[in-house]
């Protein structure tokens, strides 16, 4: 399914590019962000991590080309993030170990007990290495409705489920008046043929003045062979969200129901 995805993206792409320039419009642009933090809450246990403290960067290039009115395709690109300083600490000691594959997140020694010989010691920097694509997509307009194909965007509702997530999915969106409704398939994994991890998905969203709710119902399929024997191969959620104007009051809330 993600060779499908990206190959869709691809065809977008020598599309865009095949078009006469005076056809196509290009959007590029970016951004940079730097953070920091530190948290400290000590609780005498010097094998429980209390402490967090360090900056962290990322850096973003976005481009989308427009061919017509009816074709645009997306993408985003994130590079060079890292997180600096003393990320993570027990009481008073320094984790001495840095997990490089979850994105440089630094982690406590393996066997929970500090090590006192790392006492001071600061690890500096862990960062991803390389360009993430975390966007690739194409959007047309088709069939009376609107589609995105490939890597997008998964935020909803209030955002309280999920926001900025990237995705591999089918989407199709309609609109009439104040109404919004489409579904979609979401290739959550595939690790072959046999661990495929798929969502299946509709949404529907109403606006009235200030007022705006909407409902998302979804069912997930494991093909992997543990999760068929233990059972657990499907499941279901529904995402209900509603948010108003008192005012000059917001109110916001969502309700999420996960079973299976």
């Amino acid at each position: 399914m993600k060779k499908a995805l990206s190959f869709a993206v691809a065809l977008g792409l020598v599309a865009g590019m095949a078009s006469y320039a005076a056809a196509a419009t290009v959007d590029f642009h970016g951004d940079a962000r730097w953070r920091g933090v530190t948290i400290s809450d000590d609780d005498g246990d010097v094998n429980t991590m209390d402490g967090a403290d360090g900056m962290d960067q990322r850096y973003r290039l976005v481009t989308n080309v427009t061919v017509n009115e009816d074709l645009m395709v997306g993408l985003r690109a994130n590079m060079l993030e890292g997180t600096f300083g003393n990320n993570r600490t027990n009481d008073g000691v320094t984790c001495s170990s840095v997990d490089n594959v979850n994105n440089g997140t630094l982690l406590p020694p393996a066997d929970g007990v500090p090590d006192v010989d790392a006492l001071g010691a600061e690890i500096m920097s862990c960062s991803q290495d390389g360009i993430f694509v975390d966007r690739a997509y194409m959007k047309i307009k088709m069939l009376g409705g609107t589609y995105l194909i490939g890597r997008q965007d998964a935020s909803w509702g209030n955002k309280f489920l999920g926001w900025g997530n990237g995705v591999d999915r089918i989407k199709g969106v309609y609109k009439s008046g104040d109404n919004t409704f489409g579904g979609y398939l979401q290739k959550n994994s595939e690790a072959g043929d046999n661990n495929d991890y798929d969502t299946w998905g509709a949404f529907f969203i109403q606006k009235m003045g200030d007022t705006k709710w909407g409902i998302l119902p979804n069912y997930q399929v494991k093909h992997d062979a543990a999760s068929v024997a233990a059972g657990n191969d499907t499941g279901y959620l529904v995402d209900v969200f509603f948010n108003t104007k008192a005012g000059g009051a917001s109110i916001m809330t969502e309700f999420v129901y996960k079973g299976g």
